[in-house]
């Protein structure tokens, strides 16, 4: 399991970020041509990805990136009954797939 660097300089600064109203998509912008290119070579297609996006294709903590992709396309909680789920929401049958083999416990 890979560990994150906490002492590794920022790959971008986040100037100011005004919440998006809830209904809005949300939408991040990359402006500087190396980061992007770096994040891109880490895996992340440029353009539209909701059919394009895979895990990465290296080393991560499975943990982390199911924690990433249920905050970004899931939602957890409890039924009406009172009974905990987990939902997922994917256009991309490589993370659906990716989750969906994650293990319960």
């Amino acid at each position: 399991m890979a560990e994150h660097d906490t002492n590794a300089p920022p790959l971008f600064e986040l100037g100011d970020v005004s919440p998006a109203p809830p209904t809005a998509p949300a939408i991040w912008t990359l402006c500087d041509r190396e980061a992007r290119a770096t994040v891109n070579g880490l895996g992340l297609p440029y353009g539209r990805k909701s059919r394009k996006i895979t895990p990465p294709r290296v080393e991560f903590s499975r943990r982390d990136y199911l924690r990433g992709v249920i905050d970004a396309d899931g939602s957890v909680g409890h039924t009406g009954q009172g009974l905990p789920f987990v939902s997922l929401t994917t256009a991309s049958a490589p993370v659906g797939g990716t989750s969906a083999g994650t293990p319960r416990r």
